[in-house]
């Protein structure tokens, strides 16, 4: 990737990311930097479930724009829509194992 591909593709996910609410970005960047649901419920003193619906929205919506981004949030590979209907999937949250 030439540099100026990798400056659009920055500004891109930062324009994704700034979508959130402030809340569901906060919860995704932790996520992303390795912690637990627990753990990130316990540094922001809220429940492990008010994280659980963070991060649900926050994959949601950055499934939508970039796929990719959601991934790297979950910590899991998924198949992509177009995966899932090649397979026979059946649109569900179907996960491969493995770790990225």
């Amino acid at each position: 990737m030439d540099p100026l591909d990798w400056l659009i593709a920055q500004e891109t996910v930062r324009e994704i990311l700034e979508t959130l609410a402030p809340g569901q970005l906060v919860v995704a960047a932790l996520r992303m930097e390795g912690l637990s649901n627990e753990q990130i419920a316990d540094l922001l003193g809220i429940t492990h479930q008010a994280v659980n619906s963070r991060m649900v929205k926050a994959r949601r919506r950055l499934a939508r724009e970039l796929p990719e981004l959601a991934v790297m949030i979950e910590g899991r590979r998924r198949y992509t829509w177009e995966q899932r209907g090649q397979n026979g999937g059946n649109g569900g949250g179907v996960e491969l194992d493995g770790e990225l």
